[in-house]
């Protein structure tokens, strides 16, 4: 053990533990005429307009001071505008907040009175339309306040010019609500003091609540709070977050990545002008960091304006008597990838291993049965490792440790769940296709209802896959590219040619044996980078310490909640979820086929149960080591999103030599993903579609249909993943994706018709499986049920309508020895085996 850490600590020594770099960058977007330079003014965007409303000017000429109008800056040319357009009243000092493409107003002070007006402005046809809305329950001045859920809540601020005192208020207004339903709440405010010139800003489905001042005498604030709204209601919990570095005040925040918030501006300390120190805050370690200095931010007064992207601070003074002369644009800075010319020649070299066992594997392809079950001859071993590197995917290699380090570790039980399923897949359904020795899943449901539903099936699996192999290239793809600063598309198209090259060569023999090398590779590579996350924190005992006190080995979550992760969900959900792949999805049951004998497939199956649940600890224990490590270095964490912190680790703390190796997994983890994708829907349209109904055809014509079918496959997918990179179409893909993926349960549940049942035929089943997709379908739409119970109410909804149905439609007589789970003993008697059922 001694030797071990030593050469941890080695390892680790390379790492590179300095400061943080800068995370936000300035630069003047447009500058702003001296008329229309405001302090503490309404900004906000309407279309391609900012709206710059009300406010203070420190000019001589108290003429310009007209701290009613309301000024326009079109984005588009740069143009300003003063319009006709004026405010209900003098007033400065309010909130601001951009949603629905419209500009909140709320509250403000004309120095005489605060005021409780709240109104919204809508830039249309060329001018401004403000339109009031409920005012808030008393009149508040230098009130924070934010939109999160279609919420806009409101807290602190002042109710009198000359008031010492803040409040200690918190309100909620539901935007989402017909407007003349539309009235503000209550709400519990958070455990502290009154407070105002408070930050607020929304990150990760809470509200941050930081810094201000308990009075107009005293000095800013250290704390700040978290509130997280419950679901399905606006009310919700406060937690204290961890003190800033420094006090602070009337400071404008910025969202950075997924977890990252930066505060810029604002009054620090007793100092009268605003900071150009930038303070970093990550939401998942609750920590802070300063991450450089921004002198052109260092306003007070101004207003942040989220804009593609970006935020554009608006107004302010950048010191006594000195209004902002422009409007800055606050960028995110990347960080710098450390991923250098060691680690590429290490990705070069695996993707000519890849294209060599391709290349080894090609002499014997000479046949559909070599290309496509490699003349059954794989070890068990080898196929029990294939389908472990099938499912460590490089979305799962990068999120599993993203989720752990995010949350914690109840997403575990799913991974546990395998000790259930893959028992029930050895005994139950292997059977099915090893000793019928059927081509494919889908032709097992022709020889047990009929060739409608073997059509269906394939047609479903083919279309999900064509879908599916854009997203499993796009995905890695795109934070490959942002950890070792390649460009996206050349990753995309690095990782296709590499695939579809070995692929088409070496048939399903080939895809087996990379996914053999990339398991040990990835696996080895988690190992190591979890040793060096544990020796830079301190060791075991350390990084337990640390990840404990936070929570991260949280697993069971009680309850009876359909729409939380309770630990019946985890249980029921991954049941149905887990089976399905190894039941209906071709690129999983080919592994079977592949070996010599059910025994065989079986033994691999066993060794696939006692590898996986190892696998899972290590990788939720990376997801642990990893925060540990971030809470101890927070300037080390980059900005992005949590599925990238690990990423970057590899690239930034490990040697050049094992980053390189374990990136060049990942860069193969994906392309295991797609590799099987190719290779399965080529068997399933050649076995299931061109060979059903061309028997006669010669075996050379179908290999080669195969191998073209593989190659377009591949370009597919790849495409469809340019596409993804090159246009704003993520969350419609998004979308799609999670609709296809409905049909994985009512698919399941067509086998379990046929496996488990002697009555179901065809018919019902034709009848069960759409009624299992709008099942699903329906389920997440009008219901809250959560997401891990869609495949369980697909599969179910299948079987009983499936089954009623087949009560009621007309059968015919048929031998269903072998192809039940109570028929396929061997020598099971034809005549002791006969139902009726329908086979038309």
């Amino acid at each position: 053990m001694r030797n071990i850490a030593a050469l941890l600590t080695v390892l680790s020594g390379s790492a590179v533990l300095g400061s943080g770099p800068v995370v936000l960058s300035g630069r003047s977007l447009l500058p702003v005429p001296t008329e229309y330079r405001r302090t503490e003014a309404f900004a906000g965007i309407s279309g391609e307009t900012l709206i710059l409303a009300g406010g203070r000017s420190f000019a001589a000429d108290r003429s310009l001071d007209a701290a009613d109008a309301v000024f326009a800056l079109s984005l588009a040319d740069g143009t300003w505008t003063r319009t006709a357009s004026r405010l209900p009243q003098i007033v400065w000092g309010g909130l601001s907040v951009t949603y629905n493409n419209e500009v909140f107003c709320i509250g403000g002070t004309d120095g005489v009175q605060c005021h409780d007006d709240v109104f919204r402005i809508k830039w249309s046809n060329g001018r401004p339309t403000i339109t009031p809305l409920p005012a808030l329950p008393a009149p508040r001045a230098y009130l924070s306040g934010a939109v999160l859920n279609d919420v806009l809540y409101v807290a602190g601020g002042i109710q009198r010019p000359e008031e010492a005192e803040p409040q200690h208020t918190f309100w909620a207004l539901d935007l989402s609500a017909a407007e003349d339903d539309q009235a503000w709440q209550m709400l519990t405010p958070w455990p502290d003091s009154g407070r105002w010139d408070a930050i607020a800003v929304v990150q990760e489905d809470s509200l941050f609540l930081i810094g201000g001042s308990r009075s107009r005498d005293a000095g800013p604030l250290r704390s700040g709070f978290r509130f997280t709204p419950h679901a399905g209601d606006s009310a919700g919990t406060w937690h204290p977050i961890a003190d800033l570095p420094q006090p602070v005040a009337a400071a404008v925040s910025v969202a950075l990545g997924q977890s990252h918030l930066a505060i810029v501006g604002g009054r620090r300390g007793s100092e009268t002008s605003g900071s150009a120190e930038v303070l970093a805050y990550h939401i998942v370690t609750d920590t802070w960091v300063a991450r450089g200095a921004l002198e052109s931010a260092s306003r007070l007064g101004a207003v942040g304006v989220s804009w593609q992207e970006t935020t554009l601070l608006v107004g302010g003074s950048a010191g006594r008597n000195q209004l902002a002369q422009n409007v800055l644009q606050l960028e995110p800075v990347p960080p710098q990838s450390r991923f250098g010319w060691i680690g590429w020649s290490i990705v070069t070299v695996y993707f000519a291993a890849l294209l060599t066992i391709g290349w080894y594997f090609s002499k014997r392809e000479q046949s559909t049965d070599e290309f496509f079950y490699a003349g059954r001859r794989v070890p068990w071993w080898a196929a029990g490792l294939s389908v472990i590197g099938t499912h460590i995917s490089a979305i799962s290699f990068i999120a599993i440790p993203g989720v752990a380090f995010a949350t914690d570790w109840v997403r575990l039980t799913n991974s546990l769940m395998y000790s259930v399923v893959l028992p029930i897949v050895i005994v139950v359904f292997v059977p099915f296709y090893c000793r019928l020795r059927v081509a494919t899943a889908y032709e097992y449901l022709e020889r047990r209802f009929n060739v409608a539903v073997r059509l269906l099936g394939s047609t479903l699996f083919i279309f999900y896959q064509l879908l599916r192999v854009g997203v499993v290239v796009y995905l890695p793809a795109l934070v490959l590219a942002a950890v070792t600063g390649a460009d996206i598309v050349a990753c995309i198209a690095a990782m296709s040619l590499v695939s579809i090259v070995y692929t088409v060569m070496g048939g399903i023999e080939a895809v087996i044996w990379s996914d053999v090398l990339q398991v040990f590779v990835l696996v080895g590579g988690a190992l190591l980078s979890l040793g060096i996350m544990i020796s830079l924190v301190g060791g075991v005992e350390q990084m337990i310490s640390i990840s404990n006190a936070a929570g991260k080995f949280h697993i069971v979550n009680p309850g009876w909640d359909a729409s939380e992760l309770v630990l019946w969900v985890m249980i029921v959900g991954p049941l149905f979820l887990d089976i399905g792949p190894y039941v209906t999805d071709q690129s999983i049951v080919q592994r079977y086929l592949t070996t010599k004998d059910e025994k065989q497939a079986a033994a691999g199956l066993w060794m696939n149960l006692v590898v996986n649940i190892p696998l899972a600890f290590l990788f939720f224990g990376i997801g642990s080591a990893l925060f540990a490590f971030c809470k101890s270095f927070p300037e080390q964490i980059a900005v992005g999103k949590n599925d990238e912190v690990y990423p970057w680790f590899i690239v930034q703390q490990m040697p050049p030599v094992l980053s390189g190796l374990v990136i060049a997994g990942v860069f193969a983890a994906s392309m295991s993903s797609l590799d099987s994708s190719m290779n399965s829907v080529a068997t399933v349209i050649v076995s299931d579609f061109f060979r059903r109904f061309r028997p006669r055809v010669e075996d050379h014509v179908c290999l080669r249909l195969a191998r073209w079918i593989t190659v377009a496959t591949g370009i597919f997918g790849s495409g469809i993943a340019v596409l993804l990179a090159r246009t704003e179409m993520g969350a419609i893909w998004d979308t799609l994706r999670g609709m296809i993926g409905f049909t994985g349960g009512a698919l399941l549940g067509v086998f379990l018709l046929g496996g488990l049942t002697h009555r179901a035929n065809g018919p019902g089943t034709l009848v069960g499986l759409p009624a299992g997709v709008v099942a699903a379908v329906l389920a997440a739409a009008v219901t809250n049920v959560s997401f891990m119970l869609y495949g369980a109410i697909g599969a179910m909804v299948c079987v009983i309508v499936g089954y009623l149905t087949s009560l009621f439609t007309p059968t015919s007589e048929q031998d269903l020895t072998g192809l039940t789970v109570w028929t396929m003993r061997r020598g099971s008697s034809p005549s002791a085996s006969r139902y009726r059922n329908d086979r038309s």
